[in-house]
């Protein structure tokens, strides 16, 4: 997941898109990685940065395609590892709302 989030950072700044709570945030699910890993719903996590890089990386793909919804909808099965990582779903709502802010 490394190689998903160094992409959804380059993208986000790619677009001046990537403020200092959103890089906190990207800091945030790294530290947690070992546990996103071993999560059930680890490839849901995976496809939704997968899906993040692919749009933003392609011009005209990322407009109307709900990213912030969907970083929205983590913020659930997150929530098992509040007591652990308690910033954990704060960092996926700034990376949401970060998205949201430039209408993705």
């Amino acid at each position: 997941m490394l190689k998903e989030i160094e992409e959804l950072r380059r993208s986000l700044q790619a677009l001046d898109a990537l403020d200092d709570d959103t890089r906190e945030a990207l800091r945030m699910i790294e530290a947690a990685l070992e546990e996103i890993g071993k999560h059930p719903v680890s490839s849901e996590i995976r496809e939704v940065f997968t899906d993040t890089t692919d749009a933003l990386g392609a011009p005209g793909r990322a407009e109307g395609t709900g990213l912030s919804e969907r970083w929205e909808g983590l913020k659930k099965p997150f929530a098992l590892w509040e007591d652990e990582h308690p910033g954990l779903v704060l960092a996926v709502g700034r990376i949401s709302n970060s998205l949201a802010a430039f209408g993705l």
